[in-house]
């Protein structure tokens, strides 16, 4: 009896699932042309253009190549403050895409998707595991946004996929907009992974790398799915 109620129960998800896509039919997420079997978010066409950003750049710490990110004067470069900065791909195209959907308030559930591929760049490295993740905190703008933290949904499933903590060290007063590193947070001679979203000019994260210091880690590496053209 347990046995067909679990097939029934199965038969009746397979039934919902065929309708949702009779009535929903699954379109690439960038172009809007049906999905082909074994293809999810993106067609086939659009899935080929997905490139990491090569690990080697112009500057010697981060991912900068090709002057990607030249406009941002060498001695500024937030790189500066990190062991290594690492982001996974170039904002462009179907990544593009992706991006602006996961800033929306709908966009929650493809952050599992932007943080498998972070994790794919980071380990393509070749550089130690973190002792500790550390999200880039949200501004409250961005909180009104997109009603939740896209960072910190990052960071988690990062820390699920190295089995590494996660700490939510940082903080932005909403009185005075100042950041600044929670008391209680002790990373002191820990390596850190610091995630966020975007590695441009505009971006926390160089700022976000300089209140770390203040802990006196033993390292901090930086990675976001992102890099500004």
């Amino acid at each position: 009896m347990q046995k067909c109620a679990n097939l029934f129960k199965e038969l009746q998800q397979c039934f919902a699932r065929s309708i949702f896509s009779l009535i929903y039919p699954p379109v690439c997420l960038h172009c809007d042309s049906s999905l082909t079997s074994g293809y999810l978010l993106f067609c086939q066409s659009c899935f080929l253009e997905l490139e990491l950003v090569p690990l080697e750049g112009d500057c010697s710490r981060c991912c900068s190549i090709n002057g990607a990110i030249s406009h941002i004067n060498q001695h500024d470069c937030p790189c500066v403050l990190f062991s290594k900065l690492y982001a996974a791909f170039f904002l462009d195209g179907p990544i593009l895409t992706l991006y602006n959907k996961l800033k929306t308030f709908q966009g929650s559930y493809l952050c599992q998707v932007a943080s498998s591929f972070m994790a794919i760049q980071y380990l393509n490295a070749k550089i130690p595991l973190p002792h500790v993740i550390i999200p880039v905190p949200q501004s409250i703008s961005d909180f009104f946004s997109t009603s939740y933290h896209f960072n910190y949904l990052l960071a988690e499933n990062l820390a699920k996929i190295f089995n590494r903590p996660l700490l939510n060290a940082l903080e932005y007063s909403y009185l005075s907009g100042q950041l600044s590193l929670k008391r209680k947070a002790s990373i002191r001679n820990q390596t850190v992974l610091l995630v966020g979203d975007l590695l441009s000019s505009e971006s926390k994260i160089g700022q976000c790398g300089s209140i770390l210091a203040q802990g006196y880690p033993r390292e901090v590496y930086g990675l976001t799915f992102g890099l500004a053209l």
